[in-house]
């Protein structure tokens, strides 16, 4: 399995909605604590759009996938929420960029069908804990976010 470069301070993640809706709140919280950790943050394009219980249409959370597959800049790339939607867009998505170039690729729940993937591509990807989750206060919670983080910049992380 080929593992993405490691993030270093500045270095730019996307969040993108590939499943459910998420609200406009979560997004700046979640942003507030990624540039705080020295991240520069950037959004799929129709990242707070609604198409009933998704973000945006079928086309637009693939669009957003694909954009930020296809940006040299992001050097990860963070599901901000599952729900079910993710395994719609996969087969809509040119992952040759991907190949060529791989970024790191995080969430669980919904998200396991962009691993699943991204995996059947010898890439490795990040099995984590996704931005809807920024206001919970266990500790555990917590301690997940910086976990996240530690992985994504190569450095060990203990259970």
């Amino acid at each position: 399995m080929k593992t993405p470069d490691f993030l270093k301070e500045g270095d730019e993640i996307r969040l993108i909605a590939p499943s459910r809706f998420i609200e406009e709140d979560l997004l700046e919280k979640a942003t507030i604590f990624y540039e705080k950790n020295d991240l520069k943050v950037s959004f799929g394009a129709h990242i707070l759009e609604k198409d009933n219980q998704f973000a945006g249409s079928t086309e637009k959370r693939a669009e957003d996938l694909q954009t930020a597959i296809d940006d040299e800049n992001v050097k990860a790339i963070i599901a901000f929420r599952g729900g079910y939607g993710a395994a719609k867009i996969v087969d809509m998505v040119n992952w040759e960029n991907f190949k060529k170039s791989p970024k790191w690729f995080c969430g669980y729940s919904d998200a396991c069908a962009l691993h699943s993937h991204i995996q059947s591509l010898g890439i490795c990807s990040l099995h984590s804990t996704m931005p809807v989750h920024i206001t919970e206060t266990k500790e555990e919670h917590i301690m997940s976010f910086y976990a996240q983080l530690e992985v994504l910049k190569g450095e060990s992380i203990e259970y």
